[in-house]
């Protein structure tokens, strides 16, 4: 059965899909919503984008963990405004998709190749998952999103618009 179902997914270059099966890092409680959409996937390339929302953005001490797989930076973007986040002992954000009380979140975009992706989901925190996000502009990326229960208890930073913009509020 999983032949079969890998064989499927290659022929139409869902290679990204294979590899983060095989890892089994699909932590999220729904897993319909962890699937690759076709818009995110470069034929050519077999690149996938992928929305970050913590340190592993641009100028923080993880986002090595990007520029080692020579992931590419392609844009900074907000989420819908259907978004909690919570500071994870101010070490890493989690996300995760509500039905009200969300906020508009940023992220950024980057391309990896499937490799790649691999190389830097394995080296994620427990409770973060892979699934799919909503974009301000309509767009769906896959993104990191956490489990609802690592949020139990901790503090919720919804309300600053993002990671980095409430790492500036708590440095100050």
């Amino acid at each position: 059965m999983l032949e079969t179902l890998k064989g499927y997914l290659m022929k139409r270059r869902f290679l990204p899909v294979i590899a983060v099966f095989s890892l089994g890092l699909f932590g999220c409680q729904n897993l319909k919503n962890a699937s690759i959409p076709p818009t995110n996937i470069d034929t050519k390339k077999h690149s996938v984008h992928l929305a970050v929302n913590g340190p592993l953005m641009r100028g923080f001490d993880f986002n090595k963990n990007l520029t080692d797989v020579n992931a590419e930076f392609i844009r900074e973007a907000k989420t819908k405004s259907v978004y909690k986040m919570y500071s994870i002992s101010d070490i890493h954000p989690a996300m995760y998709k509500v039905s009200e009380g969300g906020n508009e979140l940023t992220v950024e975009i980057w391309a990896f190749d499937s490799e790649g992706l691999v190389s830097v989901l394995r080296k994620e925190p427990e409770g973060l998952c892979i699934g799919k996000i909503e974009l301000s502009n309509g767009e769906v990326v896959l993104g990191v999103l956490g489990e609802e229960i690592i949020c139990n208890g901790m503090k919720e930073i919804t309300e600053y618009g993002g990671w980095r913009e409430y790492m500036t509020q708590f440095k100050r």
